[in-house]
């Protein structure tokens, strides 16, 4: 089953700046011939390309629907190359179509003109050929040709272009372009007649700012998170080994919310720290039958590392002294 394409869309700008006005689209003298490329491919150069100029389909039914141009595309089943390419039409791994007009008339008049647009609108033109693309600059990639069907691309670098820049209302000598440098040099602080080169050589002088003051915020950023996880060392929240651990955790969260984790860590100790008293209500209370409670490991714990205050539980608990075995 044929997919249909979204060939132009006036709805959107292409790369260049500019659009195409669906309904001032002429297509009768395609419709006689209606080809589809790959890519705008086509040269005269026979012997040297004679496999990749060849057209891959040929496009039916061309319909206007909101502002779109619609067409489906047949695919030549006696060509390799354009059953290929069906096969990634089919699969869905290429989407995109796009249109290779001839401009006739354009304008700049604010009815055409979309916000961000830099070049005029195409007004009518005539359609040469709609190409299947692999990626176009939005669903109105645009291919140009002129009056001989030779293939233009707008670039810096073109000395032929065809649609112009939109003009300044104010002042007619300045583009929509010169108007986003000045817009670019006054954001910056310097004078409206500030040349391009002044102002390029200003935002590399602002991008070193910002990278610099970015690296020391991270330094002292850094500093802060160190200085608080040794905070919790000294404070006995955490042993050392857990170091660099909250180090890293401190990167990720911020240092503000790596202290309110600390805060909430409870000193780390020996069980007879806690169990000898702090001066602490609770710690006065602790008994042998308190361990018990937590289990025989408690027990077996302060059994190991405080011999003495075990043997004082001991007594209190049973009422007589504690006699080690052998084997402890």
């Amino acid at each position: 089953m044929a997919k249909k394409f979204v060939v132009s869309d006036e709805s959107v700008l292409n790369d260049y700046g500019f659009r195409v006005l669906t309904s001032g689209i002429r297509q009768a003298q395609f419709e006689k011939n209606p080809i589809g490329l790959f890519m705008h491919k086509r040269s005269n150069r026979w012997e040297v390309e004679k496999e990749s100029i060849l057209p891959i389909c040929i496009w039916a039914n061309l319909t206007v629907e909101g502002g779109q141009l619609l067409a489906e595309p047949i695919f030549d089943q006696n060509d390799e190359f354009a059953k290929v390419i069906e096969s990634k039409v089919e699969g869905g791994f290429i989407r995109m179509a796009s249109i290779g007009i001839n401009p006739i008339t354009w304008s700049s008049d604010d009815q055409y003109l979309l916000p961000g647009q830099t070049r005029e609108t195409v007004v009518e033109c005539e359609l040469v050929e709609i190409s299947i693309v692999d990626f176009g600059s939005n669903p109105n990639a645009i291919a140009l040709y002129d009056k001989e069907q030779n293939l233009i691309t707008l670039n810096s670098e073109t000395e032929k272009v065809i649609i112009p820049l939109i003009k300044s209302k104010e002042k007619p000598e300045e583009t929509q372009i010169d108007l986003n440098m000045k817009n670019i040099a006054i954001l910056l602080g310097m004078s409206e007649n500030a040349t391009e080169g002044e102002i390029l050589e200003a935002v590399k002088k602002n991008q070193e700012t910002v990278l610099a003051l970015t690296s020391q915020v991270a330094t002292i950023e850094l500093s802060a998170i160190e200085s608080a996880v040794q905070l919790g060392i000294d404070d006995k929240r955490y042993t050392a080994d857990k170091k660099a651990e909250l180090i890293e955790l401190g990167k990720k969260v911020g240092v503000e919310s790596l202290k309110k984790t600390i805060e909430l860590m409870r000193s780390v100790g020996k069980p007879t720290d806690h169990i000898t008293g702090t001066g602490k209500e609770d710690d006065k209370t602790i008994t042998l039958a308190s361990l018990m409670k937590e289990g025989i490991s408690a027990v077996e714990k302060l059994k190991a590392e405080d011999p003495e205050k075990y043997a004082e539980l001991y007594a209190a608990h049973y009422g007589h002294k504690f006699t080690p075995k052998l084997e402890d």
